[in-house]
């Protein structure tokens, strides 16, 4: 039984430090609140804390050579104009993106991992700590990419040829409103964010974001 509490100890800091990606976070979270419960019934909770804070720590040692890792299989899971998210089993990463990725994707990329290079300032908008509210902690610099499953539902493609027209100003409202993005590199949205006008706004694409969530959700 201890060894039990070991374990999910170990595995729930590995979670926290790793930011375990949402495919494995409702798992996580209810043998972790089963773990609590139990430990308090049978009086061994410090097996868990331990083992807890020991989990914690080793994600952070492990986490030190994937900053030498030229090469990672990522799912797509966020894709905004110019950049996505994607994750691995323990991580996810900022990554530019000029090739259209897809919500759903799976794709080997090869580069190089370094820390977020973007330029702010002292009462700014601060887009780092944006993607690090995304659980994306880190920027994966790709040379090269290849897919090993592409998505056959291609939103992206359909939203640029519809936006093709319009100038980046209108896009960008048009994005907020009609299809529920918020691009906060962008100095309209920025704006809108200091009016305290996104999230009126943004609500107008809830119909639609709605089908959009479905996508993420099959693929």
């Amino acid at each position: 039984m201890k060894a039990l509490f070991v374990f999910l100890g170990l595995f729930f800091g590995l979670y926290i430090g790793f930011y375990i990606t949402p495919l494995f976070s409702f798992l996580i979270a209810l043998l972790s609140l089963l773990s609590i419960f139990v430990a308090f019934k049978k009086q061994k909770l410090k097996f868990f804390l331990f083992s807890f804070i020991v989990g914690t720590l080793l994600s952070f040692s492990f986490y030190l050579p994937l900053l030498n890792k030229n090469e990672c299989i990522v799912l797509i899971c966020q894709t905004r104009n110019n950049y996505v998210i994607g994750e691995t089993l323990f991580h996810k990463f900022y990554i530019y993106d000029s090739i259209n990725y897809e919500v759903g994707d799976i794709v080997k990329i090869k580069g190089k991992i370094s820390s977020f290079s973007f330029a702010e300032y002292e009462s700014k908008f601060s887009f780092s700590s944006y993607l690090i509210s995304l659980g994306a902690r880190n920027e994966f610099k790709i040379d090269s990419s290849s897919y090993l499953f592409k998505n056959p539902i291609r939103f992206r493609l359909i939203e640029k040829a519809f936006l093709s027209s319009f100038s980046n100003e209108e896009k960008s409202l048009i994005e907020l409103i009609l299809f529920n993005k918020k691009d906060y590199q962008d100095e309209l949205i920025k704006k809108m964010d200091s009016l305290s006008l996104l999230y009126l706004l943004s609500n107008s694409g809830l119909f639609y974001s709605l089908v959009l969530k479905l996508n993420k959700t099959i693929f």
